[in-house]
């Protein structure tokens, strides 16, 4: 089994960082915190070698871009990713980060969808796109004139992976319905794009993953506010959008 990503949150606010540690460890990445931006750092980088930073701008000590200078200063650490975050009135200054060696900023309250896809574009050789949840879902699915009730192990805006022990062959084309709660049901047409067979030794279930090839707008937003609830769920004024 391939070792976690790790990634570091420097931020003075304890509650922000809980909350952010949580969030990304939900996400499937390891991640610690460190509440002072200066203190022992460059040992806690050797150490924990994260692959990226997430940085407040407005640290007590040391502020965030004279962090990124410290942090560049040191060759060992240029694989390291850095992202600034901070408050929509410090554009400017985020921007001129990039100029000192941070790769990307992001506003707070962090979107959990840009905090994801700018993890992927940053630190995954296959960044995706769209954010993922791992959630247990009845769907039911017709295939021609066969009509089956699986379950979800992933749901995203793109599609979603679904357990069975007969999956169909790649290729095929089926309509799924599902609904969550509090809404009227989801209906989409999809095709199968992978299948898996149960494999013990390498503790994998069989199933197969299906793309959405037609959904509407409203309801590919249905799910994007569906996957961001359940991520950030219990997690109020952290994240944009939770209420």
């Amino acid at each position: 089994m391939s070792r976690l990503k790790t990634i570091l949150i420097v931020d003075f606010d304890t509650r922000w960082e809980i909350n952010l540690e949580q969030l990304l460890n939900r996400l499937g990445y390891n991640a610690f915190t460190v509440t002072s931006g200066v203190e022992g750092l460059d040992e806690i980088l050797r150490v924990f070698k994260p692959e990226m930073i997430l940085l407040d701008l407005r640290l007590p000590i040391l502020n965030g871009v004279a962090c990124i200078e410290k942090i560049r200063r040191e060759k060992a650490f240029d694989r390291i990713s850095v992202v600034l975050v901070s408050d929509a009135g410090d554009k400017d200054v985020l921007s001129n980060a990039l100029e000192r060696g941070a790769q990307a900023y992001l506003f707070k309250p962090l979107n959990p969808t840009e905090l994801y896809k700018t993890i992927h574009r940053l630190i995954e050789p296959h960044a995706r796109q769209f954010l993922r949840l791992r959630t247990v879902l009845k769907v039911v699915m017709t295939f021609g004139l066969m009509t089956r009730q699986l379950y979800t192990s992933t749901i995203s805006e793109q599609g979603m992976f679904l357990r069975t022990r007969n999956p169909l062959p790649v290729g095929s084309n089926i309509k799924l319905w599902f609904e969550f709660p509090l809404t009227n049901g989801i209906e989409v047409n999809a095709e199968v794009m992978h299948e898996i067979k149960a494999d013990r030794d390498a503790y994998t279930a069989s199933g197969m993953g299906v793309y959405f090839t037609k959904i509407s707008h409203a309801d590919r937003q249905e799910i994007r506010k569906f996957v961001e609830s359940e991520l950030v769920y219990e997690m109020t004024g952290i994240f944009s959008g939770d209420e």
